[in-house]
């Protein structure tokens, strides 16, 4: 359980300032710190979520661009029997997504000439990250899909979004909470509304503007 949230929401500005000077780089080394500082970002939404800091809010949804998985061509393989190594076709349909699929050959897995457009809130966001099958560092976006949303879709979002969020949360502070009991939780308070507080010239600073005319934002019966 976090205490105090504040080490963790400095921590999440510092890694966006970072994340926004690499992207327009070209390296290897840029593409392994844009691996590693998105997948700690999302353990730090999953930190603050767990921890009642934070609640699955609109303002910290993110909008992405979805590529459905393909099901026709491709065949689906498995073991004849355990006692034997040869593999036969058992169903028609489309390929299994492995870790060993290569980025080359998201297009045979995934349609990307039928792109649609998404809102991820942020608990979505962050599992998705988390448990990622497939996680592809582009110029300007990258493409994730986890071992539950594999056989579904694949996800693309832009690193300016990525950056948006991380700097939302990391600039908002719960200024008044209601929680309750509830049999699900086994009697242990849990957070289901926020009031949220914003440093207004820090997000400005970058260019955040709030959909909210007053300086809180409100969120009406956030579930975490």
């Amino acid at each position: 359980m976090t205490c105090d949230s504040y080490y963790w929401k400095a921590k999440l500005a510092k890694e966006a300032s970072l994340i926004e000077r690499w992207i327009s780089k070209s390296s290897l080394k840029r593409d392994r710190l844009l691996d590693e500082k998105i997948t700690l970002a999302a353990y730090y939404f999953h930190k603050l979520l767990e921890s009642e800091k934070l609640t699955s809010h609109p303002i910290f949804n993110i909008t992405a661009t979805t590529l459905k998985k393909k099901q026709e061509g491709l065949t689906y393989f498995a073991f004849q029997n355990e006692s034997e190594e040869t593999l036969i076709p058992i169903e028609k349909g489309s390929r299994i997504v492995e870790r060993v699929n290569m980025p080359w050959e998201l297009g045979e897995l995934y349609d990307f000439a039928s792109p649609k457009t998404e809102s991820l809130n942020i608990k979505d966001l962050s599992n998705l990250i988390r448990h990622e099958i497939v996680f592809v560092v582009e110029d300007n976006q990258f493409l994730v899909t986890s071992d539950f949303e594999s056989d579904s879709c694949l996800y693309c979002v832009k690193y300016i979004d990525f950056i948006k969020v991380m700097r939302t949360v990391a600039f908002s502070d719960i200024v008044e909470a209601r929680s309750i009991r509830t049999k699900k939780s086994r009697g242990r308070r849990v957070l289901v509304a926020a009031r949220y507080g914003f440093d207004v010239g820090t997000l400005s600073q970058f260019q955040i503007k709030m959909p909210y005319t007053s300086e809180f934002a409100y969120a009406a019966a956030c579930t975490v």
